[in-house]
């Protein structure tokens, strides 16, 4: 497999996946959003407290 075709593949999937996603967003599924949101948060903090103890 070479790697032209494997791009094409993965840049399909992703026009997929965005496709869905934008579906899921006009229907607005709120445990989707609140899902996506929480895990942002939980990231951020994350890496928030990683940074801040590099730092020190």
């Amino acid at each position: 497999m070479n790697l032209e075709s494997f791009n094409e593949t993965s840049h399909n999937l992703s026009t997929v996946f965005i496709f869905l996603f934008y579906r899921k967003l006009n229907t607005i599924d709120y445990s989707f959003m609140l899902i996506i949101t929480i895990g942002g948060w939980i990231f951020a903090s994350m890496w928030a407290v990683s940074y801040r103890f590099e730092q020190k």
